[in-house]
């Protein structure tokens, strides 16, 4: 798997937990104290977050890291 699509998938997964625990972009941006712009990007697969950013939208989807990178399933 390329560098690009596994921050496809990351992003995809993240997406849909997101949209599961009924929050927009702007409500996970600001639990997570960032921006809309970003957590759109992440979600496209545009950018290759770090590991602490993972982990700050895993906490905040209430998730634990390992789950939130199971995209496999």
């Amino acid at each position: 798997m390329s560098e690009e699509e596994l921050n496809i998938k990351i992003g995809a997964r993240i997406a849909q937990i997101r949209r599961d625990n009924g929050l927009s972009q702007s409500d996970l941006a600001a639990i997570i104290d960032s921006e809309k712009q970003n957590v759109s990007r992440l979600e496209r697969g545009l950018v290759n977050p770090g590991l602490y950013f993972l982990y700050k939208v895993s906490d905040a989807l209430q998730i634990s890291l390992k789950d939130l990178l199971d995209f496999e399933n």
